[in-house]
Protein backbone atom coordinates (compact mmCIF):
# COMPACT_ATOMS: atom_id res chain seq x y z
CA UNK A 1 0.00 0.00 0.00
CA UNK A 2 2.99 2.52 0.66
CA UNK A 3 4.37 1.77 -2.73
CA UNK A 4 1.50 2.28 -4.18
CA UNK A 5 0.43 5.69 -1.88
CA UNK A 6 4.26 6.87 -3.18
CA UNK A 7 3.41 6.36 -6.88
CA UNK A 8 0.29 8.50 -7.08
CA UNK A 9 1.94 11.52 -5.19
CA UNK A 10 4.75 11.04 -7.93
CA UNK A 11 1.91 11.72 -10.61
CA UNK A 12 0.33 14.05 -8.72
CA UNK A 13 3.47 16.10 -8.71
CA UNK A 14 4.82 15.40 -12.06
CA UNK A 15 0.98 16.63 -13.23
CA UNK A 16 1.36 19.76 -11.39
CA UNK A 17 4.63 20.78 -12.18
CA UNK A 18 3.21 20.49 -16.01
CA UNK A 19 0.82 22.83 -15.81
CA UNK A 20 3.17 25.32 -14.24
CA UNK A 21 5.60 24.91 -16.32
CA UNK A 22 2.94 25.52 -19.60
CA UNK A 23 1.60 28.95 -17.53
CA UNK A 24 5.38 30.10 -17.51
CA UNK A 25 6.20 32.56 -20.20
CA UNK A 26 8.39 31.11 -23.12
CA UNK A 27 12.14 32.75 -23.44
CA UNK A 28 13.30 34.69 -26.38
CA UNK A 29 16.30 32.43 -27.98
CA UNK A 30 19.15 34.71 -27.45
CA UNK A 31 20.65 36.73 -30.26
CA UNK A 32 22.90 35.02 -33.52
CA UNK A 33 26.29 36.59 -32.77
CA UNK A 34 27.45 39.11 -35.07
CA UNK A 35 29.24 37.96 -38.28
CA UNK A 36 32.83 38.10 -38.15
CA UNK A 37 34.10 40.78 -40.35
CA UNK A 38 36.39 39.23 -43.19
CA UNK A 39 38.17 40.62 -45.91
CA UNK A 40 36.71 38.41 -48.81
CA UNK A 41 35.20 39.30 -51.02
CA UNK A 42 34.09 42.43 -54.12
CA UNK A 43 34.32 45.75 -53.52
CA UNK A 44 34.00 49.22 -54.85
CA UNK A 45 34.84 52.66 -53.64
CA UNK A 46 36.21 56.24 -54.34
CA UNK A 47 39.49 58.25 -53.46
CA UNK A 48 41.11 61.78 -54.11
CA UNK A 49 44.55 63.21 -53.23
CA UNK A 50 47.20 64.93 -55.39
CA UNK A 51 49.86 63.92 -57.88
CA UNK A 52 52.98 65.15 -59.35
CA UNK A 53 54.88 64.24 -62.70
CA UNK A 54 58.40 64.90 -64.26
CA UNK A 55 59.43 64.31 -68.07
CA UNK A 56 62.59 65.24 -69.90
CA UNK A 57 62.20 67.00 -73.20
CA UNK A 58 63.79 66.93 -76.36
CA UNK A 59 63.97 68.99 -79.80
CA UNK A 60 65.72 67.93 -82.98
CA UNK A 61 65.96 70.58 -85.70
CA UNK A 62 66.18 68.57 -88.86
CA UNK A 63 68.84 69.33 -90.74
CA UNK A 64 69.02 72.91 -89.22
CA UNK A 65 72.57 71.37 -87.54
CA UNK A 66 73.55 72.28 -91.07
CA UNK A 67 72.48 76.12 -90.27
CA UNK A 68 73.66 76.20 -86.70
CA UNK A 69 71.40 74.66 -83.98
CA UNK A 70 71.49 72.22 -81.69
CA UNK A 71 69.67 69.62 -80.10
CA UNK A 72 67.48 70.92 -77.22
CA UNK A 73 67.21 69.38 -74.06
CA UNK A 74 65.06 70.20 -71.17
CA UNK A 75 63.08 69.17 -68.23
CA UNK A 76 59.60 69.97 -67.02
CA UNK A 77 57.36 68.84 -63.84
CA UNK A 78 54.06 69.94 -62.64
CA UNK A 79 51.59 68.89 -59.90
CA UNK A 80 47.63 69.15 -59.15
CA UNK A 81 45.04 67.43 -57.68
CA UNK A 82 43.44 64.26 -58.49
CA UNK A 83 40.31 62.31 -57.72
CA UNK A 84 38.47 58.92 -58.65
CA UNK A 85 37.15 55.44 -58.47
CA UNK A 86 38.26 51.72 -58.10
CA UNK A 87 37.45 48.48 -57.67
CA UNK A 88 38.36 44.91 -56.86
CA UNK A 89 38.12 41.60 -55.00
CA UNK A 90 40.27 40.26 -51.92
CA UNK A 91 40.73 36.59 -51.03
CA UNK A 92 42.09 35.37 -47.99
CA UNK A 93 44.90 32.87 -48.71
CA UNK A 94 45.47 32.32 -45.23
CA UNK A 95 44.92 33.81 -41.80
CA UNK A 96 46.95 36.97 -41.93
CA UNK A 97 48.15 36.81 -46.00
CA UNK A 98 45.51 38.21 -48.45
CA UNK A 99 46.02 38.52 -52.59
CA UNK A 100 43.75 41.02 -54.94
CA UNK A 101 42.83 42.31 -57.36
CA UNK A 102 42.15 46.13 -58.32
CA UNK A 103 41.24 48.41 -61.03
CA UNK A 104 41.03 52.02 -60.38
CA UNK A 105 40.66 55.41 -62.89
CA UNK A 106 41.46 58.96 -61.87
CA UNK A 107 40.91 62.13 -63.17
CA UNK A 108 43.19 64.96 -63.04
CA UNK A 109 44.62 67.89 -64.64
CA UNK A 110 48.62 68.13 -64.25
CA UNK A 111 49.74 70.46 -66.96
CA UNK A 112 53.52 71.20 -67.76
CA UNK A 113 54.87 73.41 -70.15
CA UNK A 114 58.32 74.76 -70.71
CA UNK A 115 60.20 76.97 -73.38
CA UNK A 116 63.56 76.50 -74.08
CA UNK A 117 65.93 78.45 -76.51
CA UNK A 118 68.11 76.01 -78.62
CA UNK A 119 72.13 76.45 -78.65
CA UNK A 120 73.66 78.06 -82.13
CA UNK A 121 77.45 77.00 -82.45
CA UNK A 122 77.95 78.83 -85.24
CA UNK A 123 80.55 81.49 -83.65
CA UNK A 124 81.00 85.04 -85.27
CA UNK A 125 77.20 85.62 -86.54
CA UNK A 126 74.02 87.01 -84.51
CA UNK A 127 71.26 84.39 -83.95
CA UNK A 128 68.31 85.94 -82.90
CA UNK A 129 66.06 84.13 -80.40
CA UNK A 130 64.19 80.99 -81.09
CA UNK A 131 62.15 79.92 -78.26
CA UNK A 132 60.98 76.10 -78.40
CA UNK A 133 57.79 75.09 -76.59
CA UNK A 134 56.51 71.65 -75.46
CA UNK A 135 53.38 70.96 -73.02
CA UNK A 136 52.11 68.06 -71.82
CA UNK A 137 48.87 67.42 -69.91
CA UNK A 138 47.94 64.44 -67.78
CA UNK A 139 44.19 64.20 -68.03
CA UNK A 140 43.76 61.10 -66.33
CA UNK A 141 45.65 57.59 -64.81
CA UNK A 142 44.34 54.10 -64.54
CA UNK A 143 45.80 50.95 -63.87
CA UNK A 144 45.03 47.24 -63.61
CA UNK A 145 46.98 46.06 -60.02
CA UNK A 146 47.52 42.60 -57.88
CA UNK A 147 47.45 43.20 -54.36
CA UNK A 148 49.47 41.34 -51.48
CA UNK A 149 48.51 42.46 -47.86
CA UNK A 150 49.15 41.35 -44.68
CA UNK A 151 46.86 41.51 -41.82
CA UNK A 152 48.73 42.46 -38.51
CA UNK A 153 45.27 42.27 -36.90
CA UNK A 154 41.87 41.15 -37.88
CA UNK A 155 40.61 44.89 -39.04
CA UNK A 156 43.62 46.52 -40.85
CA UNK A 157 45.42 45.21 -43.58
CA UNK A 158 48.39 46.33 -44.96
CA UNK A 159 49.83 45.87 -48.39
CA UNK A 160 52.28 46.35 -51.71
CA UNK A 161 50.88 46.11 -54.91
CA UNK A 162 51.77 46.78 -58.71
CA UNK A 163 50.65 45.88 -62.34
CA UNK A 164 49.92 48.01 -65.82
CA UNK A 165 49.00 51.37 -65.97
CA UNK A 166 47.85 53.95 -68.55
CA UNK A 167 47.95 58.04 -68.97
CA UNK A 168 45.57 60.00 -71.48
CA UNK A 169 47.98 62.70 -72.71
CA UNK A 170 47.39 66.01 -74.63
CA UNK A 171 50.75 67.05 -76.13
CA UNK A 172 51.69 70.24 -78.01
CA UNK A 173 54.79 72.11 -79.34
CA UNK A 174 56.40 74.68 -81.05
CA UNK A 175 59.33 76.48 -82.42
CA UNK A 176 59.24 79.86 -83.52
CA UNK A 177 62.15 81.53 -85.42
CA UNK A 178 61.73 85.43 -86.25
CA UNK A 179 63.08 84.97 -90.08
CA UNK A 180 60.02 83.08 -90.61
CA UNK A 181 57.69 85.54 -90.08
CA UNK A 182 54.70 83.86 -88.90
CA UNK A 183 55.12 80.68 -90.46
CA UNK A 184 56.32 78.40 -87.47
CA UNK A 185 56.64 74.63 -86.47
CA UNK A 186 54.39 73.51 -84.13
CA UNK A 187 52.60 70.25 -83.89
CA UNK A 188 49.01 69.04 -80.86
CA UNK A 189 47.80 65.79 -80.55
CA UNK A 190 46.23 63.55 -77.95
CA UNK A 191 47.70 60.22 -77.13
CA UNK A 192 47.45 57.50 -74.26
CA UNK A 193 50.45 55.94 -73.16
CA UNK A 194 50.94 53.00 -70.85
CA UNK A 195 53.72 51.73 -69.04
CA UNK A 196 53.80 50.22 -64.94
CA UNK A 197 52.82 51.71 -61.61
CA UNK A 198 54.07 49.92 -57.79
CA UNK A 199 53.02 51.00 -54.48
CA UNK A 200 51.72 50.11 -51.29
CA UNK A 201 49.33 51.63 -48.05
CA UNK A 202 47.24 51.01 -45.17
CA UNK A 203 43.67 49.96 -44.99
CA UNK A 204 41.23 49.77 -41.85
CA UNK A 205 38.24 47.82 -41.52
CA UNK A 206 35.67 50.08 -39.54
CA UNK A 207 32.65 48.12 -40.29
CA UNK A 208 31.70 45.00 -41.64
CA UNK A 209 31.31 46.82 -44.88
CA UNK A 210 33.21 49.76 -45.11
CA UNK A 211 36.82 50.31 -44.86
CA UNK A 212 39.16 53.60 -45.51
CA UNK A 213 42.23 53.26 -46.74
CA UNK A 214 45.67 55.85 -47.70
CA UNK A 215 48.34 54.78 -50.65
CA UNK A 216 51.49 55.97 -52.35
CA UNK A 217 51.52 54.53 -55.99
CA UNK A 218 54.36 55.56 -58.56
CA UNK A 219 53.21 55.49 -62.12
CA UNK A 220 56.12 55.40 -64.91
CA UNK A 221 54.15 55.62 -68.35
CA UNK A 222 56.16 56.06 -71.68
CA UNK A 223 56.61 58.81 -74.28
CA UNK A 224 55.93 59.96 -77.80
CA UNK A 225 57.58 61.16 -80.84
CA UNK A 226 55.98 63.76 -83.33
CA UNK A 227 57.07 65.58 -86.59
CA UNK A 228 56.32 69.03 -87.31
CA UNK A 229 56.65 70.32 -90.69
CA UNK A 230 56.28 74.28 -91.49
CA UNK A 231 54.36 74.43 -94.94
CA UNK A 232 56.99 77.16 -96.23
CA UNK A 233 59.86 75.28 -95.77
CA UNK A 234 58.80 71.32 -95.89
CA UNK A 235 62.89 70.56 -95.77
CA UNK A 236 63.42 71.54 -92.33
CA UNK A 237 61.18 69.34 -90.16
CA UNK A 238 61.48 69.20 -86.60
CA UNK A 239 61.26 66.17 -84.13
CA UNK A 240 59.36 67.11 -80.93
CA UNK A 241 60.06 64.35 -77.99
CA UNK A 242 57.85 63.80 -74.83
CA UNK A 243 60.41 60.86 -73.07
CA UNK A 244 58.98 59.04 -70.43
CA UNK A 245 57.04 59.91 -67.46
CA UNK A 246 57.18 59.55 -63.71
CA UNK A 247 54.18 60.04 -61.67
CA UNK A 248 54.23 59.97 -58.13
CA UNK A 249 50.14 59.73 -56.38
CA UNK A 250 49.39 60.45 -52.86
CA UNK A 251 45.48 59.76 -51.83
CA UNK A 252 43.65 58.53 -49.69
CA UNK A 253 40.47 57.09 -50.02
CA UNK A 254 37.51 54.51 -48.57
CA UNK A 255 35.22 51.06 -50.00
CA UNK A 256 32.04 49.34 -49.75
CA UNK A 257 32.32 45.61 -49.69
CA UNK A 258 29.97 43.44 -50.67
Amino acid sequence: MQKILISIAAIIASIGTSAFAADMPLKAPPPPPPPAWTWTGFYVGVHAGGGWSRGDLRADYLPFPLFGLNPTLASSSSSNALGGGQAGYNWMAAPNFLIGVEGDISKTDIDSSLTAIPTAFVTGLPVPAQPTTWTRNLEWLASARARLGYTPTPNTLLYVTGGGAWGGFNYSASFVNPMAGSNNWMNAFGKTDSGYVVGGGAELMVAAHWTVRAEYLFYHLSGTSNLANNPVFPTFPILFTWNSTNTNVVRVGGNYKF
